[in-house]
């Protein structure tokens, strides 16, 4: 068992400085984050721009609760908080939440 730890510690000290670490540990900054997945929306084309809470559209793909809804012609991923709403229904965002729109019936939000 210590012959075990003091090869940990050894790995654990060394490991890091080594050609073979370096070809199995990517490494690197990461890109600044994305308006869309750090807004809580999720965009299924065009720009990275959400649209704003009061936005309305109509249901794409029939809400059950989740599905696609198109505003000012971009398409976006969506969930409606109470009930199901059928393709061509119209929508008016209500908020966002885990990379998705909330939205409500239009007619009603």
């Amino acid at each position: 068992m210590v012959v075990a730890m003091v090869g940990a510690a050894v790995l654990w000290r060394f490991l890091p400085q080594t050609r073979c670490y370096n070809q199995m540990v990517l490494e690197g900054t990461s890109a600044e984050a994305d308006p869309v997945t750090s807004g809580g929306g999720s965009r299924l084309s065009g720009s990275t721009k959400l649209p704003d809470i009061g936005a309305k559209g109509v249901v794409a793909k029939e809400l059950h609760p989740t599905g696609v809804v198109e505003i000012d012609g971009e398409r976006y991923e969506a969930s409606v908080q109470v009930g199901t709403l059928s393709r061509g229904d119209a929508v008016k965002v209500v908020g966002y939440r885990n990379f998705y729109l909330l939205v409500a019936e239009g007619r009603e939000a």
